[in-house]
């Protein structure tokens, strides 16, 4: 039986009650409660459960698990950002997670004195491991896996790109642009060590040519 009532601790507040429970409750401070009769004072709209937040789409809502603490959010349905729904974040029904702008940029950021971000990806063992890790206390990247660049991709240096490093399918070159600036210098510091050059020996493997 739902009965709709004035409160009988506050007689200015009002319940919906349902076998003796009370499932609604409208305050006098304006708080609407669903499923608790504690007004906490934070908000004006405060549930106990789970919530839903359904779309027009069958299968496609937000959800808030109180079980879990957590806001979840089924395949392709998205958090949108911005005024003009800018950026989104989204996973698909293809198990692809994605995080997308139409303007601007995208801005990874970690503001804490000398701690990281890093870049973690399958360790091809079950687990997980840093592919790439910004180091913010050695103010340097550290790469932990081999970086592959494909057929005719260069790897450029200088803030120009004067100085690039390629393979085009068959040759792999070292090459400083005509724009460039400067001389190549190969150098080996470390004390009694040499600079070898080495190719093949017409027999199937390797040969030092000098050094």
């Amino acid at each position: 039986l739902w009965t709709l009532k004035a409160d009988d601790t506050d007689s200015d507040s009002f319940k919906i009650t349902n076998d003796g429970g009370t499932k609604l409750k409208l305050t006098t401070g304006g708080a609407l409660l669903i499923n608790t009769t504690t007004d906490d004072g934070s908000s004006k709209l405060q549930v106990a459960g789970d919530v839903r937040f359904y779309g027009d789409t069958s299968g496609k809502f937000l959800q808030w698990d109180a079980s879990h603490n957590r806001l979840e959010f089924k395949d392709e349905v998205k958090a949108v950002f911005g005024t003009n729904n800018d950026a989104s974040i989204q996973f698909d029904a293809n198990e692809n997670f994605k995080l997308q702008t139409t303007t601007g940029d995208i801005i990874i950021q970690n503001t804490a004195n000398d701690k990281d971000i890093e870049f973690r990806s399958d360790d091809g063992s079950g687990g997980t491991t840093a592919y790439i890790t910004i180091d913010g206390s050695a103010t340097n990247m550290k790469v932990a896996k081999d970086m592959r660049f494909n057929d005719n991709v260069d790897a450029e240096f200088g803030t120009s790109g004067d100085f690039k490093i390629y393979h085009d399918g068959s040759n792999t070159y070292l090459e400083q642009i005509n724009a460039g600036t400067g001389n190549i210098v190969i150098s080996n510091a470390n004390d009694d060590a040499d600079i070898i050059f080495k190719s093949d020996d017409g027999s199937g493997g390797v040969e030092t040519y000098f050094f």
